[in-house]
């Protein structure tokens, strides 16, 4: 009984310990926060560190959103996205690369009426329904 009590105790000693590595699994800076969490991590302040570190968004590297030309390829299954700074195929609905994060932003504009991001192509906005007229 005691043996099933330490083992279950190690455990989840592991899984507080790595939390900060878990919350920051899937972003660019996944692995410096592992690699803080795995050596700091048992100190207090190494620990709170990573986990601060985990819930940053992701550092937006190269090109600017504006900047980016997103390019649209047809394949026999559809089209897909072609991220700009990877080069990976990504499906259409994606608004970030799966890959790299890069978003995949079209021109923006505001709606005359309440002011409210809407694509540059847009007749109309799509949330007070006024129609605006295209640039």
């Amino acid at each position: 009984m005691e043996v099933v009590i330490v083992v279950v105790a190690i455990i989840v000693g592991l899984f507080v310990y790595f939390i900060p590595t878990s919350v920051a699994s899937g972003k660019k800076q996944s692995t410096q926060v592992f690699v803080v969490n795995f050596f700091f991590g048992w100190s207090l302040i190494g620990w709170v560190i990573a986990l601060v570190w985990a819930l940053q968004p992701d550092e937006k590297l190269g090109a600017t959103p504006a900047e980016l030309d997103v390019e649209v390829v047809q394949t026999t299954s559809g089209s897909v996205i072609v991220c700009p700074q990877c080069k990976v195929k990504n499906h259409p609905q994606l608004r970030v690369c799966w890959k790299c994060k890069t978003p995949f932003v079209t021109e923006r504009r505001k709606c005359p009426s309440c002011a409210e991001l809407i694509k540059k192509e847009a007749k109309k906005c799509r949330y007070c329904g006024t129609e605006v007229s295209t640039l």
